[in-house]
């Protein structure tokens, strides 16, 4: 079921899934990384927000904090600016608002976000506040998976 977020993304965040392991038809052969463009509804944390959660994350208060939802991924294809494809051409388009498998910091490189570009300094956390059991669960089976990142602007 796509997330009800996705009428609200404001953000797009290239995504490079690290090397793997390929199955059987592959001979478990290393497998090149890949591109991902995870789609996002993200707001600015205000610095008084930072203050009291960057003690918790070892982040300065100085960092810009970007925190929302994923609303959908896609693999981009060979040759395609991240910045303007439409992922929801793409075959493997997932609209839940889930982490890509794999998914995990640091390896986020890049957002944009309206019109200002930046390089993403870590993800901090998907988990969101009640992890992803029991409520958690819930939340994340309507909204999808909590992103929290710094992000130093360009």
């Amino acid at each position: 079921m796509a997330t009800p977020l996705a009428q609200f993304e404001n953000a797009r965040i290239l995504w490079n899934r690290p090397y793997r392991r390929g199955g059987p038809e592959t001979g478990f052969k290393q497998l090149e990384t890949e591109d991902w463009l995870v789609m996002a509804f993200l707001k600015q944390k205000s610095r008084s927000e930072i203050s009291t959660w960057a003690p918790l994350h070892d982040i300065k208060t100085s960092t810009d904090v970007l925190s929302g939802y994923m609303t959908g991924s896609a693999k981009v294809p060979e040759g395609e600016d991240w910045r303007v494809w439409d992922p929801r051409t793409a075959e493997d388009w997932d609209p839940t608002g889930f982490r890509p498998l794999g998914m995990e910091p640091p390896n986020p490189v890049e957002v944009q976000m309206g019109h200002r570009y930046g390089k993403v300094g870590q993800l901090v956390d998907t988990a969101g506040r009640y992890d992803d059991l029991g409520i958690g669960q819930i939340i994340r089976d309507v909204l999808g998976d909590r992103l929290n990142l710094t992000v130093d602007w360009y």
